[in-house]
């Protein structure tokens, strides 16, 4: 006895043969387009030398859509970032992450930079249908605060950062690249953003104040001595 099989044609689907294909069994990729399952129904008659010798079986099969993750797929070392996977998630083990060194990930989607790299992220839902996403993991930034840490009396010293960053916030309340600094404004910190959004902050700066050189103008001095 052999099998006939024939699917019956379900436009949301992909994959199915909707001619007949005679064997014990088939195996073809079903492919959902939608958000929601779709069922193919197969029509198997089984057949002897091409004659069929039994009532059609029916069998429908679920095809369930492929899950959806939504989020920020790039974090900064030391920050979080939450994903969302569409549909109920696995009991068990929904998320995974394949580089646990540079990205953890919870069992409620929320990611943990580790070290900068990449990690894949993997959701299940409850259907076991998975789909991966891949995290980016930046360094943050360590700003170095440059400039002459000492300057004259009624003068300043203007400091900037070895590196330049998209953004800048100095203890001061300034927000430039630069800031010309006196001793009121010891203890100096710059806390700094880069072009991948990480921030981080410059370790203290202290600047010293150097007192003008003063002297008489009026000298004496006798005949014939050396001033």
């Amino acid at each position: 006895t052999s099998y006939d099989w024939v699917a019956t044609n379900n436009t949301n689907i992909t994959g199915e043969s909707t001619t007949t294909q005679t064997g014990s069994s088939i195996a073809e990729t079903l492919t959902n387009s939608t958000g929601t399952a779709q069922v193919v129904n197969y029509t198997v008659t089984p057949t002897v030398i091409g004659c069929a010798t039994g009532a059609d079986l029916i069998i429908p099969v679920t095809v369930n859509p492929t899950p959806t993750l939504i989020g920020n797929f790039t974090v900064c070392v030391g920050s979080t970032s939450q994903l969302t996977g569409s549909g109920t998630q696995h009991p068990i083990l929904p998320w995974m992450s394949s580089s646990v060194g540079i990205a953890t990930v919870s069992n409620t989607g929320l990611v943990t930079g580790m070290s900068p790299g990449t990690s894949v992220i993997t959701y299940m839902n409850s259907n076991n249908c998975q789909i991966t996403a891949t995290i980016t993991v930046n360094a943050s930034p360590t700003p170095i605060i440059t400039g002459a840490n000492q300057y004259c009396a009624g003068t300043f010293t203007t400091l900037s950062t070895t590196n330049p960053y998209a953004t800048y916030s100095w203890s001061t309340g300034a927000t430039t690249s630069t800031i010309d600094a006196t001793i009121a404004d010891n203890p100096i910190a710059v806390t700094v953003t880069d072009a991948s959004g990480c921030s981080g902050t410059s370790s203290i700066f202290t600047v010293s104040e150097t007192s003008a050189i003063t002297f008489d103008s009026n000298i004496s001095i006798c005949q014939g001595d050396v001033a």
